[in-house]
């Protein structure tokens, strides 16, 4: 047995919901034109209505599966034959079915709600809205709601209970708490009917929120949303009242709510729940683009936190791998510098693995670990290097910068310069703070190789980590020039660290 995926019954939904909402709009239009009030009339109409508007269901949704020729034909047969055999038999045998028939108004009510389920519009206005508003239930919501009723069921006790606790003069609200309760067993019956009008008034919202909104308006669209609110309208609003019109309470003419004058189905019960439905669905859409909006920040957030940890993990191995390789040449010839570089070489490694994984550190560690790494760069080097270094002394321990950050231009001044090299070599490397504004200004010299000195070759994957990490860190907040200039790479930048 075959099953139906998801988007088969995505399909079959948007389509189905549309003629249910045209069955009921046509069977109410003619309950309500009749002048009938009882429930067996309305039951009696509605099923009625439910067998003639039928066949348009059944030929609009197998239609909508059956494409070209043949979904036209099963289409036409629901709309154009069905239609035209009522009419004959309505001048047959004009009681053909318990004396209703089909009038034009209900045929087009049908034929529109067909043609606009169809309409590639409603079905761009659905891709644009689907899955834009797929959102958690917001608790703030319900509370607001469970508020707003809360203080209603407060303010109709006044009313219901005592004489002067509540009252309208001049259109005005008046309150007043300055009351004696002598009757206290009005007052708690009074209070459990409006718990029970608020109930019935909150799962009306609730409905509204987790299953039109969270649900329908989410997965299918907005013309099916639509639809599917007026189903649940002209549903909920007969049942909801039948409760509320049999509670004494609901005589009160304080209560706000439709007087009890034609019965359940008259027109005031409607407006009263689509007012409920089209005043609570903007407070549900704005709390839910609210919590979104939120949520989205949250994601952005954790996603920088990622990329930050990533970029960082592509820095230490490839500083690693330079200074090993260090180490391991001054060990084959067995250099008295190898246990000096391996002292260095901890002292680093104690910063990256207890420092270098948070989010920031004291400047003043921060520098020591590029002391550490250039005194290393200058044991090794010899009299291969020119090194000017000028380091003002200030109190770094004051500001924070984020880790292993300005390691980055000083290796690349080292690894392009030393290492690509046998001549002497020249860098200069100047780091002071003014206030809270950080200073680097890292030159090295280039090799005399004219493929090696252009700017692609000098601008690696560190180089790229250190400006997006840049980007990241401190938007809006440094400035960066690097490039060549003469036979010098410089590289001049500017952290505002406060």
């Amino acid at each position: 047995m075959n099953r139906i995926n998801s988007k088969e019954r995505l399909l079959i939904a948007s389509n189905i919901i549309p003629m249910v909402c045209a069955l009921l709009i046509v069977s109410h239009i003619e309950f309500l034109s009749s002048n009938m009030s009882s429930l067996t009339d309305y039951v009696l109409v509605t099923f009625t209505y439910l067998l003639m508007g039928f066949p348009f269901v059944l030929s609009h949704l197998f239609a909508q599966q059956s494409r070209g020729l043949k979904g036209i034909l099963i289409w036409g047969l629901g709309f154009v034959v069905y239609p035209l055999f009522l009419v004959l038999m309505n001048i047959i045998e004009p009681d053909f079915i318990m004396g209703f028939s089909l009038s034009l108004d209900d045929y087009l009510v049908f034929l529109l709600f067909s043609i606009f389920a169809k309409l590639p519009f409603f079905w761009s206005v659905d891709r644009i809205f689907k899955k834009r508003l797929k959102l958690a239930q917001l608790s703030f919501v319900h509370a607001f709601m469970l508020f707003a009723l809360t203080a209603w069921v407060f303010l109709m006790v006044l009313g219901t209970s005592t004489e002067n606790g509540l009252k309208v003069a001049s259109d005005t609200l008046i309150v007043s708490l300055d009351l004696e309760l002598i009757d206290y067993k009005k007052l708690l019956v009074s209070t459990l009917q409006l718990v029970l009008i608020a109930s019935i008034t909150w799962l009306i919202y609730f409905t509204n929120n987790r299953v039109l909104v969270n649900y329908i308006l989410t997965n299918y669209g907005v013309f099916t949303y639509c639809c599917a609110a007026l189903i649940f309208i002209i549903i909920a609003t007969p049942a909801a009242f039948i409760v509320i019109f049999s509670l004494p309470v609901s005589q009160q003419a304080l209560l706000f709510l439709p007087d009890n004058v034609t019965g359940i189905f008259q027109r005031e019960n409607y407006i009263f729940t689509f007012w409920l439905i089209t005043l609570t669905t903007p407070v549900i859409l704005a709390f839910n683009h609210h919590h979104r909006e939120r949520r989205l920040a949250q994601l952005a957030q954790q996603n920088t936190k990622a990329e930050l940890t990533l970029l960082q993990q592509q820095i230490n191995p490839h500083f690693l791998f330079n200074v090993l390789n260090n180490i391991y040449a001054k060990v084959i010839t067995k250099s008295d510098v190898a246990p000096v570089l391996i002292d260095h070489l901890a002292s680093l490694l104690r910063h990256s693995v207890y420092q270098g994984q948070q989010s920031f550190v004291p400047l003043a560690d921060e520098i020591s670990y590029l002391t550490h790494f250039i005194e290393l760069q200058r044991i090794r080097a010899k009299d291969n290097l020119r090194l000017s270094v000028d380091i003002s002394q200030e109190n770094w321990r004051e500001l924070k910068i984020a880790p292993l950050l300005l390691i980055i231009p000083i290796e690349n001044a080292f690894k392009h310069s030393v290492e690509k090299t046998l001549e002497h070599c020249d860098i200069n490397i100047q780091c002071t703070l003014k206030g809270s504004k950080l200073s680097l200004v890292c030159e090295n010299s280039l090799p005399s190789s004219p493929q090696s000195s252009s700017p692609k070759n000098c601008s690696g994957v560190g180089l790229n980590n250190f400006i997006k990490r840049l980007e990241l860190i401190y938007p809006e907040k440094h400035c960066l020039n690097y490039g060549p200039i003469g036979n010098k790479w410089t590289l001049n930048l500017t952290i505002e660290l406060a």
